[in-house]
């Protein structure tokens, strides 16, 4: 949890080439992980929200759209639309969820249209 609030203290508003030299060119890396580590914990019902706002920094990130097609790539939107749907989830994990649907939504129809097939 110290590497997520460091990243969220250090990163935040960054744009993709500011994000990849601050991660010493290792950001898909760090996305990934961070992914990877929120499909393996959001079933067992603990805390996401710092997850959640973490890999925001990446799909927000200006000049960052490769960063937003990773996790769209490694079961991204499923993974959030499964978040939503889950009884039990913390509400501000549900929350965290939505803010970080915008803006994958607002990243144009396509991306819309995943979040819609996924059942979102």
């Amino acid at each position: 949890n110290r590497i997520l609030e460091r990243l969220l203290e250090s990163c935040s508003a960054m744009t993709g080439a500011q994000l990849e030299h601050e991660l010493d060119n290792t950001a898909s890396l760090m996305l990934a992980r961070i992914s990877s580590w929120l499909r393996l914990t959001y079933a067992l019902g603990e805390p996401m929200a710092l997850q959640l706002r973490a890999i925001g920094i990446f799909v927000s990130a200006v000049a960052g759209r490769r960063f937003l097609a990773e996790f769209v790539e490694v079961g991204g939107i499923a993974t959030l639309v499964e978040i939503i749907q889950i009884q039990g989830v913390r509400n501000e994990d549900k929350a965290e969820v939505i803010r970080l649907i915008i803006p994958i939504s607002d990243a144009g129809r396509r991306y819309k249209e995943m979040i819609c097939e996924n059942g979102g």
